[in-house]
């Protein structure tokens, strides 16, 4: 989906404050998260940045999705067996497919 389609289509259809600031906070995290995430996998240095080394300490200190690590924490799951009859196999035996989700 593009998400970016459906952030302007809930604005068009008016959004509260509350939401667009829960976005722009969703957005800043997001850079910054990939920013720490992308510096850590290509062993990326301030320098590569242009910023100066407080500046990237400062940037990797950010705590990220605090709101949404304290809803996930505290969510509860409900998780449930299916099993789904696939088809059978050349024996004429049924075969089944389980998944918890």
């Amino acid at each position: 989906a593009d998400v970016l389609k459906i952030i302007e289509a809930a604005k068009a259809e008016g959004m509260t404050s509350e939401q667009e600031e829960g976005i722009r906070q969703i957005a800043a995290d997001a850079q910054v998260r990939l920013v720490v995430e992308l510096s850590n996998l290509l062993k990326l240095s301030a320098t590569d940045f242009d910023i100066t080394e407080d500046q990237f300490n400062a940037l990797k200190a950010i705590q990220t999705f605090q709101d949404t690590e304290a809803y996930i924490s505290t969510a509860v799951y409900d998780f449930s067996t299916v099993t789904e009859v696939t088809g059978t196999g050349v024996t004429g035996e049924v075969e089944e497919t389980t998944a918890s989700i």
